[in-house]
């Protein structure tokens, strides 16, 4: 559900934010869960009341009893945000936080494999055997998403466009031992360019020019997005770092040289695959994760606090 707030005086859209409701795996079971998302406000009206009533809003959807609570993530440098959303002011729900999330962006440049055999594409006599792997791991994390056969097919809502041919899995004696699928948003989702400081704006062509040799990622234009690749379905039989270092190896030499700069995918910051994955990356953008939710939300509902999470960037 897209929440706009619209000035009726001049017809024009002053702030937007998204209510969504997923099935995640919670305590180890599959449970409706709230995710908020994209909020945002022009400058000018920041100071006023429509956050208020914009949550005020929001609580008269959340009557409809579908979750008990919602998820949400805010980068850690987006500092006015955090402040503003967790003051608990003109009756903004709790914003309790849960864990910190890392992303990771991997350039996409030709390496070394790994001594484990990596395979790409999944057949459909495979698709079980991945699923299973898949919300396997998803079930020992809080807040991962629970993924159907067609989610892996792409073609449900939850992951429109993603192939089963861009899966990589390293098999061992015929079952998974981990997985990754590629999956190129572009279609529906970009991130667009549109200023760069002005050292930067100056510095672009030579970085260009410096990126073409491997050096870096190209910069578009202002107005042009950035060229990335988001990750889905990961998933490493015993967290084994090894076998998802390989999935990740391949995957970036298959697709460097083919337009895209980066490959981004998350994992909490204490997650036990977190080293393997920080070796490849060359910048980090760190989140803080928040359960949001009202007075009355009861205790039990809650999450349990010792199991690790693990939200997939591409569907935030």
């Amino acid at each position: 559900e897209t929440i706009v707030a619209e000035d009726v005086t001049t017809d024009r859209i002053v702030g937007v934010g998204s209510r969504a409701i997923r099935k995640l795996y919670v305590d180890g079971n599959q449970r409706l869960i709230g995710y908020l998302s994209n909020l945002r406000g022009l400058p000018e009206i920041r100071s006023g009341t429509l956050l208020a009533r914009g949550y005020r809003f929001l609580r008269s959807l959340h009557g409809d009893g579908q979750v008990p609570y919602y998820v949400t993530t805010i980068f850690d440098d987006n500092t006015l945000a955090k402040e503003v959303l967790t003051s608990g002011r003109a009756g903004l729900p709790q914003y309790a936080f849960y864990g910190r999330l890392l992303t990771y962006l991997i350039p996409l440049q030709r390496r070394r494999g790994y001594p484990i055999h990596v395979r790409r594409g999944v057949a459909e006599s495979e698709l079980t055997l991945v699923e299973s792997a898949v919300n396997d791991f998803n079930r020992r994390h809080q807040f991962a998403p629970v993924y159907a056969r067609d989610d892996l097919c792409g073609v449900s809502r939850l992951l429109p466009g993603l192939s089963k041919e861009h899966f990589y899995v390293a098999w061992h004696n015929s079952e998974p031992n981990a997985t990754l699928a590629v999956w190129d948003q572009s279609s529906f989702k970009q991130t667009l360019v549109t200023s760069y400081a002005r050292p930067l704006k100056f510095a672009r062509p030579l970085l260009n020019i410096a990126a073409t040799f491997g050096f870096g990622m190209r910069l578009p234009p202002t107005g042009g997005s950035l060229p990335y690749l988001s990750t889905a379905c990961l998933s490493a039989t015993g967290d084994n770092p090894d076998a998802l270092r390989a999935v990740l190896a391949a995957a970036v030499s298959d697709w460097a040289a083919r337009g895209y700069a980066y490959l981004v995918i998350a994992l909490a910051d204490t997650h036990p695959l977190t080293r393997a994955v920080a070796k490849l990356s060359s910048l980090t953008l760190p989140s803080s994760v928040y359960l949001v939710c009202w007075g009355e939300t009861a205790t039990e509902e809650l999450p349990r606090q010792n199991i690790p999470i693990h939200l997939e960037a591409a569907t935030l």
